[in-house]
């Protein structure tokens, strides 16, 4: 995990925090309490996520983006620069807009995480 300068990560009150094995979360982030975040994720700068949201393995938040308290993020999730996420987002989906809504179903491709650095099998170069 790599954590970079300027990041609030609050600890639990109802139960812990936890950031899971090879994410990674860059500066001026805002995680609250009880947040849960899979393994291999990139949260990008500017992002805020709520108290108790859950958000999948190999996950990507785009710059400046906002997650409501208490939703799930599933795997394999791609949030637009500028998000804002009311709503429960299912696995392998991409969203964006205000409020967020899937737009997956206009990107042409198969490689989605391409698109966020990591590799065809889905792992970052790094791993």
């Amino acid at each position: 995990m790599d954590v970079c300068a300027n990041t609030n990560i609050h600890r639990g009150s109802l139960s812990d925090t936890v950031i899971g094995d090879g994410s990674k979360i860059d500066a001026m982030v805002q995680i609250a309490h009880n947040v849960r975040i899979g393994k291999n994720c990139e949260i990008t700068t500017g992002t805020i996520i709520g108290g108790s949201t859950k958000i999948g393995d190999m996950a990507w938040t785009g710059l400046n983006s906002t997650l409501k308290d208490n939703i799930k993020i599933g795997n394999n999730v791609l949030i637009a620069a500028g998000a804002i996420v009311i709503r429960e987002v299912e696995d392998q989906d991409i969203v964006a807009g205000v409020p967020a809504k899937s737009i997956k179903d206009k990107v042409k491709t198969d490689t989605l995480f391409l698109m966020s650095g990591q590799n065809s099998k889905g792992r970052s170069p790094a791993a």
